[in-house]
C-alpha cells in the first residue's frame, strides 16, 4: 500500500488505470492461445529465462514460501501481483512477462542462503553456473543475431544498388517492408496500428524511408517483393516468375525447433536457434509486376 501511494503520488495514476483498462478490455479476447496465468508460467518464463534459470527461480520460489521473511514475502507479493495484470488475459505477448524476470533472478540467487559452510556454497555456485550457462547463450545468440544485418536491410540494398530511381516497388505486407515513401504512409498505410501521425516518423517502423522509390504506386520499371508469413522464418512463398533476388535469415536446410512469441515474434525466435544467421522473413524479389 505505501508503494501503491507513492506511485499514485509521483507517477501518472490515469495512465496506469487506463492501462489496466487496456488489458482489461482485452481480456475475452481469442487469440488461439492460454489463458496469461497458465501460458506465462509454462511457456513464456520457461523459455524467456532458459530451463536451467527456472528451475531454480522454481526452486527459489519455494525456499521463499518456506522462510517468508519479509524480502521472500515481497519478492513473492510482487510476483503475484505481476502476473495478476496479465494473467486473465489471450493476450499473451512475451514482453509482458518482462517485468517478473527481476524477482525470479533473485529468488534464485537467494539458494545461496541454503549454503551451510564454503564448501557447499562453492558446489551451489557451480551447479547454478551449469544451469545458466543455457540461458546464456541464448542471450549471446540474440544479441549476435540482432546485430546481424537483417534480410530487410539485405533487400534494401539490393533496390539500391540495381533498381534505377522512380521504379515502383510493390508490397504487400507490413512486415517485408524494406522502404517507405511518403505518399504510402499518408494515403495507404499498410498497418494503421503503428501511425504515429508523422509519415516520417511511421517510416522507420520496419524499413526506411525513401524518395528515390514510388512504393505501391506508379513507376517504372516495377519490381515485386514477396515474404514468409510472421512470426517464424520459413522459405518465401512461390513466384510466377523465377526471382532476381532471394534473402533468407539461415543457411543449409530450414531450421526447426525454434520458440516463438506467437503474438510478437518479428522473425526471431526466443530460443532455439537452429541454423539462423540473421533476423527477418525470407524475401524474394521479382522484376515486373
Amino acid at each position: 500500500m505505501a508503494f501503491l501511494g507513492v506511485v499514485g503520488l509521483a507517477g501518472h495514476p490515469a495512465d496506469y488505470a487506463r492501462g489496466l483498462a487496456f488489458l482489461g478490455g482485452r481480456a475475452g479476447q481469442q487469440y488461439g492461445t492460454p489463458i496469461g496465468l497458465v501460458y506465462h508460467p509454462t511457456v513464456s518464463l520457461p523459455y524467456g529465462l532458459g530451463f536451467g534459470t527456472y528451475a531454480l527461480a522454481l526452486a527459489g520460489v519455494v525456499v521463499a514460501l518456506v522462510r517468508r521473511r519479509p524480502l521472500d514475502t515481497a519478492l513473492l507479493a510482487y510476483l503475484a501481483a505481476s502476473l495478476a495484470v496479465v494473467g486473465f488475459s489471450h493476450e499473451v505477448f512475451w514482453r509482458y512477462a518482462l517485468p517478473m524476470l527481476p524477482a525470479l533472478c533473485l529468488l534464485a540467487g537467494g539458494l545461496t542462503r541454503l549454503a551451510r559452510d564454503r564448501r557447499t556454497l562453492w558446489v551451489g555456485t557451480g551447479a547454478a553456473v551449469l544451469l545458466m550457462a543455457p540461458s546464456a547463450y541464448a542471450s549471446v545468440s540474440t544479441d549476435r543475431l540482432l546485430g546481424a544485418e537483417d534480410t530487410r536491410q539485405q533487400a534494401a540494398g539490393w533496390l539500391l544498388r540495381n533498381a534505377p530511381a522512380g521504379s515502383e516497388l510493390r508490397i504487400d505486407s507490413y512486415w517485408a517492408q524494406p522502404f517507405y515513401d511518403a505518399s504510402e504512409l499518408e494515403n495507404r498505410p499498410l498497418h494503421p496500428l503503428y501511425l504515429t501521425g508523422s509519415p516520417l516518423a511511421d517510416s522507420f517502423e520496419q524499413g526506411r524511408f525513401t524518395d528515390r522509390f514510388a512504393v505501391n504506386r506508379p513507376g517504372s520499371p516495377c519490381y515485386t517483393l514477396v515474404e514468409s508469413v510472421p512470426p517464424w522464418q520459413s522459405p518465401p512463398p512461390r513466384t510466377d516468375r523465377p526471382p532476381a533476388a532471394v534473402f533468407t535469415p539461415y543457411s543449409g536446410a530450414l531450421p526447426h525447433g525454434g520458440r516463438y512469441d506467437p503474438l510478437d515474434a518479428f522473425y526471431l525466435p526466443i530460443w532455439g536457434f537452429g541454423g539462423l544467421e540473421r533476423a527477418g522473413p525470407s524475401i524474394a524479389i521479382v522484376a515486373g509486376c
